[in-house]
């Protein structure tokens, strides 16, 4: 698996990280489906996929190859200094996003994070700033999902509240600071890993988008 440590926009050449799983890709594809037909996203819904459309999702020489899914091997976990007026503009028009340019280049410079990367996150899992959990209506903002479970969505509030993530800006401080502890401090750093995690197949919660 090849990882790329450098920006999105840049003149020089990346610099290319190359790791080896553990498990051939057979072995891993045999625990992803071992769990059950992992999810692909359809414009009507959610469907079981097939172990053909999986093992594609899955094959690292495809995404490799693809001039825009090349990007779930970039290293997530590089601050990259984009100016507060170019994120704005980024976040013009979503929700209660709007205007928070500095609170999300602030957050990404502390915990060394992509600063796209992060917004690009706060947009799925927030509706574009504009779900019930970004509101503030509850009090508190969440904008990554974070403490949001399937038997209980409801806790990502309470979880928000606990935090005491009662502004935009405090939700994504903390939010960045969540996604560093959780996700880039325990390997998961690319899109990719937090997919399929290759040293530790079928271990994250696989959709396929």
């Amino acid at each position: 698996m090849r990882q790329q440590e450098d920006p999105l926009h840049q003149t020089k050449k990346p610099s290319i990280v190359t790791e080896k799983s553990p498990f051939t890709f057979q072995q891993a594809l045999d625990r992803q489906m071992s769990r059950g037909n992992p999810k692909k996203s359809h414009t009507w819904g959610w469907a079981n996929a097939t172990r053909a459309q999986t093992s594609s999702a899955m094959n690292v020489k495809r995404i490799w190859e693809s001039n825009t899914q090349c990007y779930q091997m970039l290293n997530l976990g590089k601050y990259q200094g984009v100016s507060v007026s170019a994120l704005n503009k980024i976040l013009k028009g979503k929700g209660t996003l709007d205007g928070q340019g500095k609170a999300f280049a602030e957050a990404c410079k502390k915990n060394n994070i992509n600063e796209i990367y992060l917004i690009a996150h706060a947009f799925l899992e927030s509706g574009y700033g504009t779900s019930n959990f970004a509101s503030g209506r509850y009090g508190a903002y969440n904008y990554f999902g974070i403490g949001a479970f399937d038997n209980d969505p409801d806790y990502a509030m309470k979880f928000a509240k606990n935090k005491g993530w009662t502004t935009p800006a405090k939700a994504i401080m903390g939010g960045a600071s969540f996604v560093r502890k959780d996700y880039i401090n325990k390997g998961q750093n690319t899109l990719y890993r937090i997919r399929w995690n290759p040293k530790n197949p079928a271990t994250t919660n696989t959709l396929l988008l």
